[in-house]
Order: C-alpha cells, then structure tokens, then sequence
C-alpha cells in the first residue's frame, strides 16, 4: 500500500504497483497529504482486490473512537486532547448512534445549540471544522458519511493582535531570570510559539550560520508540519550563548517537565510581576511579527518568518505597515511622454 514520504516542501505517496514504484505528489501540507494517501490507499486496493466493499454504516462511538486513535498518532497530543473535548461536547448535545446520522442539519443544530450556551463563534467554528474533517476522512475509510461542506462557519469580528510594546519588552527582560528572559527573546526576536520553544533543541541553533531551525522532532511536529529558518538577532544570539554556557548540559533550550497549559500560567503570573495587564505568552509572538510590520517588512517575509502556510493569516497585522497605498504607487517611475512633432500620433 502507498507509503507517506517528503521531497523538499512536497509529501509525496510511494508504492509498487504492476511491478513498478509508482510516486504521487500530494500537498505541502501533511495533514491533507494524509487524506488524500487514504483516498489513494482505497484506489489502489480496488485496483488490486477488485471493487472495494459497500460503504460501513459504523457506530458513532466505534468511530469516534478510530478518529481519536488517528488523532494520537497523527497530531500532536495538545490537538488529540482539543479533539477529543469536541467529540465530548457534541454528544453532550446531540445523541446520534451512527456515522450516516451526523448530517449537515444536524451540524446546523449543533452550532445552534452551542450559540445558545454562550459559546464563542470562534470556537463553534473549530468544533466544526473538526466534526467536518472527521466525517471526510471517514468517507475516504469506506464509511457512510454525509457531505458537510455546505455548512458554514459563523461570522466572527476579526480582532486586532495584542502585542507589546519596546518599553513592555524592556521591562520583561530587566524583571527576568534567566530563563524567562530566554522565553521573552525567543517569542520577540523569533516569533516562536509555546510548542516550537519547547521543542527547540541546541542542534537547531546554529551559531555559526547565525539562525534557528525549526524542524519536527520524532515525538512533535511544527504547526501545519512546515519547517523553517529564522534568522538569529544579535541580541537573541548573544544571550544564547551565555544561556547554553549554563544549560548547555540539557538538549533542549527550555527545558519544561510539566504541562504546556502551566507554561503559559507562569507566564501570565510573569506579566503580573511586570505590572502588564494585558497580552499572553503568544502576544510575544504577535509583538515579532507587529514590529516586522511597522518596520515596513514585506507581509510575505513575514509570513515566511512566521511559518504561516498562508499569507491570508498574516493580513493581520497589515494595518501596522507605515506604506500607504498612495506611497506605494509613487515609486513608480515617473515617465513623460514625448512626441517628436509635438502632437499626438495616431
């Protein structure tokens, strides 16, 4: 059956078939190569056994359970365990027996359900998108699963970033130990999130190249699977050095034995500390890419920086760019036209 394998930004599916290797390119993205390798894994049995069987009109439960175990084995634990409270608050909600029973009317009624509790918009869309991811991948699996793409997503106010300023940067890194000043430079001077700080080991700090690397580990792998280059600023470079000088000794650059949630609650009793009210440990990663912005940088360096699959989700910080659109028009060349008989020819 065909096999998942990456060439440069590219999963791609490997097999044999007729006695030949046969390879596909599948996406950027490993989660979509994933579903699509399941579609080709189907194919290519039905190629080989004859038509596939009839569709399985599965047990709820029984599949909730599949989901969670491709879950586990596929995303990281914090998106297994998000998953899996999902699940949880849908049949809290909604009582279905089968698979073919989560329709798009039943969606519907769960998104209705959820907005009456007091949900936020922006989680009912999560909830959703993920209830929808669960019901395709089950069709590709040979299931009976209805179509749900004609179930939107609820409209939600786009908010601004919070991010900080060079003053609060200032004041964090006078108040830090050594440890959280890493964390503070890390998230400024990176743009790293919670998962890739923890992750982060001596061997993707490369001194003499002057950047990081952010690259999957056996047991965690960067949002949306990409890996990327940062380029190291002086500032984070130079107290790299004196930090690996101290903690040298571990493989990782922060080292955290407990949860990621209490990560994150230090971090805001930090701030607390600080005497700022306002912002979390992700704002250090807004706070990178808002002054990139007011730096007048290009969104899509940005974006590369950022490790954003997509520049839409940069947008939001393009209202920090100085550059008007008028600016932007004048650099043009300012070119005037010349006749040689001083009319205009026809």
């Amino acid at each position: 059956m065909p096999g998942l394998v990456k060439r440069g930004n590219t999963w791609n599916a490997r097999w044999w078939e007729n006695g030949r290797e046969r390879w596909k390119a599948l996406s950027s993205n490993k989660l979509v190569a994933q579903e699509k390798l399941l579609a080709l894994e189907k194919a290519v049995r039905g190629r080989r056994y004859g038509d596939p069987a009839e569709p399985q009109d599965i047990a709820w439960t029984e599949y909730v359970e599949k989901f969670l175990s491709y879950c586990k084995g596929n995303l990281a634990p914090a998106t297994h365990e998000r998953n899996r409270i999902v699940f949880s608050n849908f049949d809290n909600t909604i009582h279905i027996q089968r698979l073919s029973e989560l329709t798009a009317d039943v969606l519907e009624q769960f998104k209705a359900n959820r907005k009456e509790d007091g949900i936020m918009p922006a989680t009912i869309n999560r909830e959703v998108s993920i209830l929808r991811r669960a019901a395709a991948i089950g069709k590709q699996r040979g299931y009976i699963a209805a179509d749900l793409g004609s179930v939107v997503k609820l409209s939600v106010p786009k908010k601004r970033p919070v991010f900080y300023s060079e003053a609060e940067i200032q004041t964090m890194l006078q108040r830090a130990d050594p440890f959280w000043k890493t964390v503070v430079l890390l998230g400024f001077y990176g743009g790293l999130r919670l998962g890739e700080m923890l992750h982060l080991e001596w061997q993707d700090v490369d001194f003499e190249r002057q950047e990081l690397r952010i690259a999957p580990k056996e047991d965690w792998h960067p949002k949306d699977c990409e890996a990327r280059e940062i380029d190291l600023h002086p500032t984070l470079g130079e107290h790299l050095r004196a930090w690996k000088a101290v903690s040298g000794q571990q493989a990782r650059v922060v080292r955290w034995d407990r949860k990621n949630h209490q990560f994150s609650m230090m971090f805001s009793s930090f701030l607390r500390r600080c005497g700022i009210a306002k912002g979390s440990l992700h704002s250090l990663r807004h706070s990178f890419a808002s002054h990139l912005a007011m730096a007048d940088v290009n969104l899509l360096k940005i974006a590369r920086l950022m490790g954003h699959s997509n520049v839409q989700t940069t947008q939001i910080y393009a209202h920090l760019q100085p550059s008007s659109l008028r600016e932007a028009v004048l650099r043009l060349p300012a070119i005037q036209p010349h006749s040689s008989n001083g009319s205009a020819q026809t």
